[in-house]
């Protein structure tokens, strides 16, 4: 039983002889396991989406045409399949019964969770096209900076899982667990930041429309960690209403 389910029954205590507590409160208990256990797969997803973008850099970077067209298929796959579980599971939380504002902030989170693998495929849409085209990202997704931004998505969403595994298997989370994320986020922003002071390095030499592409292109990697850190934000406030 969680914390927050205990203090209703602390609270309720003196109805136990008439068994009006299991009966009242078991259909709501029950119910938010179930979503939480799915928000839970809903999350790893999303994070197979954000990897199958990785996998498609790596492609690009070891000049692996073949397996850059896999990954692409792949990304495009994971972010369908996300997407999918994100409409059935927001249709669940509407039709449910849940304590005070949760079902208002379980279909918050929801969305901004959608945005990690949305932009995880507008960023891989836009680096397969261009690629494609012949534009060379090469020089870009072997920067430093930019691997390191990737490593800093990665964190991001690791944390952000790890937060939700311990919602869904009934362990206590803290303020520290969800600022993990932010954290990750921050270093993230730092490194987007070297990315395009890069590129404006090299601005004076490239084509204009590849520079507004690769900087698109930037913009877009920092976007999925800032979705995961929204995600982390709704977190805290299901914290106040669980733990508060």
């Amino acid at each position: 039983m969680t914390p927050r389910s205990c203090a209703f029954t602390t609270a309720l205590a003196p109805f136990q002889s008439m068994g009006l507590v299991s009966r009242v409160l078991r259909p709501f208990m029950r119910r938010e396991t179930e979503v939480f256990a799915t928000i839970l797969r809903y999350a790893d997803e999303i994070a197979l989406t954000a990897s199958a973008l990785r996998d498609l850099i790596g492609s690009l970077i070891g000049d692996r045409d073949g397996k850059a067209l896999e990954a692409y298929e792949r990304l495009m796959e994971m972010e369908a399949k996300a997407d999918f579980t994100r409409r059935k599971l927001s249709e669940e939380i509407s039709r449910g019964g849940f304590f005070a504002n949760l079902r208002e902030l379980l279909l918050e989170l929801v969305e901004r969770m959608d945005k990690i693998a949305d932009y995880s495929k507008d960023a891989g849409r836009l680096l397969y096209t261009s690629s494609s085209a012949g534009i060379d990202f090469s020089p870009l997704l072997k920067s430093e900076a930019l691997q390191r931004l990737l490593h800093c998505q990665s964190q991001c969403i690791e944390a952000l899982t790890k937060a939700l595994r311990k919602i869904a298997e009934d362990r206590r989370i803290t303020v520290e667990d969800v600022q993990e994320v932010e954290e990750w986020e921050e270093e993230a922003d730092e490194q987007k930041d070297e990315a395009i002071r890069q590129l404006f390095e090299h601005k004076a030499s490239m084509d204009p429309a590849d520079f507004v592409l690769m900087r698109e292109f930037v913009l877009l990697l920092d976007n999925v960690c800032d979705a995961a850190e929204d995600s982390s934000d709704v977190l805290l406030n299901l914290i106040a209403v669980t733990y508060g």
